[in-house]
Order: C-alpha cells, then sequence, then structure tokens
C-alpha cells in the first residue's frame, strides 16, 4: 500500500510541521521521524486531525505531525541545512516535499517558540521572605534537572538582582519536586533608595529579564512582617555600605555594671565555651544572665556554676528545657519576657548564642545612649572565626589561640539586641524580631554605633558531629510538630549526608570547613580580663 504524507517544513509560526494519512484504525499511532543528515533528531507521533487537509480531498484521515527543536539542536543550526521526514525510523521511506532546507527566518522562528516552549515549561513557586530577610522559592526545568533557573526579582520596573535556583532542598526532594536541588535564597541586592519597603508592596519574581513569564503565588504582596524582614537587612547593608570591613578592631572592656540589659541564650553541650562567653559578657557590664538548657549532656552547667562561684554579683537563671524540638524563637521569646518580668529596671535585652561574642569599640552604655527612642532593635553584623588551611587544631589548645583567621564584617546571621518591652516576639535564630499585632519594627545598625558579633560556628570536629546530630534531630522534631519555619538549614543539609554516609562523613566535613588565608583578617580575640589566658 502505497503511503501517504507531506513534509509542509517549518511554520512562521516556528514548528517543523507536515502530516500523513492514517490508517483508519484509531487506536493506531503513527510516527514520524526527523533526521540531520544520518542524525536522528526526534521521533514524532502524528496525532492531531488536520480537517484542512481532509477538505481538499487529499486525505480521507490526514493526522498532523509537530515539533520544536531544543534549544540545544538549534544551537548547532545555520542557514542551508536541511531536515528529513521518513515514514520508517531506518530512513529509507521519506515523505513528500523532503527535505526542507533551513533559512535564517526559519531558524529565528524556531529559536524564538523553542525559547517560548521552555519558559512555558518551568515550573517554580516565591515562597516568600525567610526569617533573616531572604527571597526563598524554587524553580527549575523538568526537562533538565541538573541546570539551575535564573530568577529575576522587580518592583515594579525595578530590577532588584537575580539569583540561579541551585540549592538542595529536604522538602522538594521529598515531594518528587526534580531531584531537590532547585531552591533559591537571595539577598544580596541593592535595594533602590526611592523604593519604600513596606507593608503592600508588590514583589516580584520571573523566569526572564523581559518580565513576560512569572513564577507561580507571585508576586508577593508584603505583609508587615515580610517588611520587618527586608528592613531588617537594607538598613545593615547600608550601614555597611562604603566601610572597611577588613580592618582590625580596638575591642573594649569596662569593669562598671550595666544594671539595665540582660543577656538570654540558648545552649546544649557548650562546655567549651560556655564559660568563656559568660566571662566575656560580664567583662562587658552584663550582670543579669538567663540561660535555656536544652538538655545538655556535657560539663555546660558544671561550666556556668563555676561562672556563678566566680562572681557573686552575677544573677543567673537556668531554664530547663527537655524539649528535643528547635524552638529557639520561642523559648527565647519566653526567656526575654521572663526578664523583663523579673528585672522591671531593663532597658535593653540582648539574645546571644554561646558561640557569639558581641565586640564593642565603644562602652556599651555610650553605644545605647546613642540609640534614639523611636528605635526598637538593634542589630550587629557577624565575623566568623574559622580554622584555617594550614593551621590544624591542636588538641587541647584554646580556642582563641589557635583560632585567629575571621571573615570580614557581614551583615550575613547578624544578630538583634531589643528593648526590654513584651510586646516583641524574637526570630528564629535571633536575627530579628516582630511585633504582636503586626506592627512596624525601627531597625538600626549597631556597627555605625561600634558594635559587631563574632562568632566560632566550627570549633573541632567533634563539636561539629554533635552539633550537626543534635541540629538535625531538633529540625526534624520541630517539623514534626507543624513548625514551618525552623531554621538551621545548614544543619539540616549536613545531617542528610551523615544519615547518608554514616560517621565517615564527618571527617570530610570538618576539612571542608578549613578556609584559605586570603580574604579572611588575622584579628585574633583578646581575653577578657575577667578569664585570665589558660596555661
Amino acid at each position: 500500500m502505497l503511503e501517504k504524507g507531506v513534509f509542509e517544513g517549518i511554520h512562521s509560526q516556528g514548528v517543523i510541521y507536515g502530516w500523513v494519512e492514517g490508517s483508519g484504525d484509531a487506536k493506531a499511532q503513527r510516527s514520524i521521524y526527523l533526521y540531520a543528515g544520518q542524525r536522528l533528531l526526534a521521533s514524532v507521533p502524528a496525532v492531531h486531525p488536520r480537517p484542512d487537509i481532509e477538505s481538499t480531498g487529499l486525505s480521507r484521515q490526514a493526522l498532523g505531525f509537530g515539533w520544536i527543536p531544543p534549544l540545544k539542536v538549534l544551537a548547532q543550526w545555520r542557514p542551508g541545512d536541511k531536515v528529513h521526514a521518513y515514514f520508517d525510523e531506518q530512513g529509507t521511506r521519506e515523505l513528500q516535499n523532503s527535505p526542507a532546507c533551513l533559512d535564517q527566518a526559519a531558524i529565528d522562528a524556531l529559536l524564538g517558540n523553542a525559547h517560548d516552549l521552555r519558559y512555558r515549561r518551568l515550573a517554580g513557586r516565591l515562597d516568600g521572605i525567610s526569617l533573616d530577610g531572604k527571597i526563598c522559592g524554587w524553580a527549575m526545568d523538568p526537562e533538565e534537572l541538573d541546570k539551575p533557573v535564573p530568577v529575576y526579582f522587580y518592583v515594579g520596573n525595578q530590577l532588584l538582582g537575580k539569583v540561579d535556583a541551585d540549592i538542595f532542598r529536604e522538602d522538594l526532594r521529598k515531594t518528587k519536586i526534580g531531584n531537590g536541588k532547585h531552591g533559591f535564597s537571595y539577598q544580596e541586592w541593592a535595594w533602590p533608595p526611592a523604593i519604600a519597603v513596606r507593608e503592600g508592596l508588590a514583589l516580584h519574581a520571573y523566569f526572564d529579564r523581559e518580565r513576560r513569564y512569572e513564577l507561580g503565588t507571585s508576586p508577593l504582596v508584603l505583609k508587615q512582617e515580610d517588611a520587618n524582614r527586608l528592613d531588617w537587612y537594607r538598613t545593615l547593608q547600608v550601614d555597611l555600605r562604603g566601610k572597611d570591613l577588613q580592618r582590625k578592631h580596638e575591642l573594649l572592656f569596662t569593669a562598671e555594671p550595666i544594671p539595665y540589659i540582660a543577656w538570654v541564650s540558648m545552649i546544649k553541650d557548650e562546655e567549651d565555651i560556655i564559660g568563656l562567653n559568660l566571662d566575656w559578657h560580664y567583662a562587658l557590664g552584663f550582670r543579669k544572665f538567663v540561660l535555656i538548657d536544652n538538655g545538655s549532656t556535657d560539663g555546660s552547667r558544671a561550666a556556668v556554676e563555676v561562672f556563678k562561684q566566680r562572681f557573686a554579683d552575677a544573677a543567673v537563671i537556668i531554664i530547663e528545657d527537655p524539649v528535643v524540638a528547635h524552638l529557639q524563637s520561642e523559648f527565647t521569646t519566653g526567656a526575654f519576657r521572663l526578664a523583663c518580668a523579673i528585672w522591671p529596671e531593663l532597658r535593653w535585652v540582648f539574645p546571644v548564642d554561646a558561640d557569639e561574642f558581641l565586640c564593642l569599640e565603644r562602652p556599651l552604655e555610650a553605644m545605647l545612649a546613642g540609640v534614639p527612642e523611636a528605635v526598637d532593635a538593634v542589630i550587629f553584623p557577624k565575623s566568623f572565626y574559622m580554622p584555617v588551611r594550614g593551621e590544624p587544631a591542636a588538641e587541647g589548645t584554646p580556642l582563641f589561640d589557635w583560632m585567629e583567621y575571621r571573615t570580614p564584617i557581614n551583615p550575613v546571621s547578624a544578630k538583634v539586641a531589643l528593648r526590654a518591652d513584651p510586646k516583641y516576639l524574637i526570630s528564629q535564630g535571633n536575627h530579628n524580631l516582630s511585633v504582636a499585632g503586626s506592627g512596624a519594627v525601627a531597625y538600626l545598625s549597631g556597627y555605625g554605633l561600634g558594635g559587631h558579633y563574632r562568632e566560632f560556628r566550627i570549633r573541632s570536629a567533634e563539636h561539629l558531629r554533635k552539633k550537626t546530630i543534635n541540629g538535625g534531630k531538633a529540625i526534624l522534631a520541630a517539623e514534626a510538630l507543624g513548625k514551618q519555619e525552623v531554621g538551621g538549614s545548614h544543619w539540616m543539609g549536613w545531617y542528610q549526608g551523615y544519615l547518608q554516609k554514616g560517621e565517615g562523613f564527618f571527617a570530610g566535613l570538618f576539612q571542608s570547613c578549613f578556609q584559605a588565608r586570603e580574604g579572611m583578617v588575622c584579628d585574633p580575640m583578646p581575653y577578657p580580663p575577667t578569664h585570665p589566658r589558660p596555661g
């Protein structure tokens, strides 16, 4: 039986197309094979009814086929190249009018449609603003899962910035969204001064710079809480801009107690650092301490007891927290409100992690006196002490002696100090706050006032191991309770690595934390006068 079919070529709308005669069997499917020279390009089913062909009498059952070449194929085509259409996969029985010769107009039409088709198959979602002021969501190309999808952020016609969606998220993997490595988290923009960060502002996320293809759930219309989180970061960014963030600082201590400030912290297995941390902040003028112990099994409590015995004028309240779940926001806010209730003279409260040290170039009283009454909270940027390559940790070496290199000052993971008013809610991680009733929060950067934090996040292989396992279990427990913004994504990622590879995972993880000296600042921490130098 003579096969009937016509290869119509390249449509002006950017499709390679044609038709074949059907067999009359509705269940039978016919495919056409497209070739470029000896290379098979695609097998294309002919399934679309073509009444325009049937009406001419050329076919009793005309079935159309169409194919849009992928961009990687189109990138190789040049004017004069030919595309063949065959009835059979072996390429021996060619359709009428085959081959089609490409010209530049045809290639341009195919390119335009291929770009449009790719954008239309992209999937993504603008999730919202994270606790620490990042724009978060996910984006992927279901046909190219290993290729990160770019996302562009706009307010009106103003481009804020671009990010590639290449962060692994366990929740995406669990819900079978690609391979899970499609998350984005963006913060590094220069927010236009003319655009006020406010409730009701519309933030758009697009797959393309031309703003034709928008992510699902975009735009995000900011709630007051979102605006607070974004303004927190922008406040820091404006203050840090143009400053020398790699300079060393002359740090000050004071012997005088400051009666209207309090230190609040949550600890779990911090025996190597909690005593030094308490001594440090005592030397800054703190005399009121509220400590939440989340089930420490090492010598942390003994270190706290030593501090209490050495400094009789320090009031130390210890709260037992038996809950495994990572509920830092709830417990820290509770401890903050307890401090406000029992010490009515309080004006400021500093939520501090055990590995964070408030560093001052001005006396703390003078710094706080410079905060306008309208400001709710002061935010302090941070520098991270990290192990450096070529200087491995020596067993038993005091922390301040072997870990001497830190990153430049930056706004990542900045911390907040807030006025002693129980209306405030402290966020997970102590990064920012919200107000009961969704009120606006006014921030002031503490760096311009003479303050910043320094953190010792990675202190030893064993510390990293315990922190990862404890953190991973706590995050999973919090999520099991229905908590959504738990934080600690880096700990969760490492915990997944541990579950997959076992104990051997940690040796490589610890080594990966060692940094090159280039770009780091050699600036050892001084021991506070209340803590004699070891040895």
